[in-house]
């Protein structure tokens, strides 16, 4: 018992020394205009260029394709509308990134 109530301490003083932002709101009316989004196109295109001259024709399709994977699992997620299916569709992204 006597543990548990030692981190619950250092819990709470960890978490006052966590800053905290202000974020404005901003409704993205595209999927093209997340940065989620930009910085996956920016890594299938860095994707497709260092895996060009790669002879394991398998390997480098497979890391292709997971790379359009992420870009495209982001982009359905967010034409579906709910918050729900777009977190959803986050997780698949994730997993297309390991």
């Amino acid at each position: 018992m006597e543990k548990l109530l030692e981190m619950k301490k250092v819990d709470t003083i960890y978490s006052r020394k966590l800053k905290v932002y202000k974020v404005k709101s901003i409704k993205i009316e595209r999927f093209e205009d997340m940065i989620s989004w930009q910085k996956a196109k920016k890594l299938t295109v860095e994707i497709y260029k260092n895996f060009d001259n790669c002879k394991d024709y398998g390997f480098r399709d497979q890391i292709q394709r997971a790379s359009v994977s992420i870009m495209n699992n982001i982009a359905e997620g967010f034409e579906r509308r709910g918050d729900k299916e777009f977190k959803h569709f986050l997780f698949i992204t994730k997993g297309s990134c390991g």
